[in-house]
């Protein structure tokens, strides 16, 4: 396989897993609680499910225009 090959097969895959996140938030509950990690931590910090579903929704937006 190519370079190219694979770094499309990790978008894809990448795309695939936050659409399936983006679908599990939608699911909850308005006012559940939901955490976000902190990049190379383990710790956690409190979010709103508005805030992450919006993260989420972006990336999802720049990784199918990069594509």
């Amino acid at each position: 396989m190519e370079n190219r090959e694979v770094t499309q097969l990790a978008k894809d895959k990448e795309i695939k897993e936050l659409t399936i996140l983006e679908a599990e938030l939608k699911s909850l509950k308005k006012g559940a609680n939901v955490y976000q990690k902190q990049t190379n931590s383990d710790i956690l910090f409190l979010s709103s499910t508005d805030k992450e579903l919006a993260k989420v929704t972006e990336k999802i937006g720049k990784l199918k225009k990069a594509s």
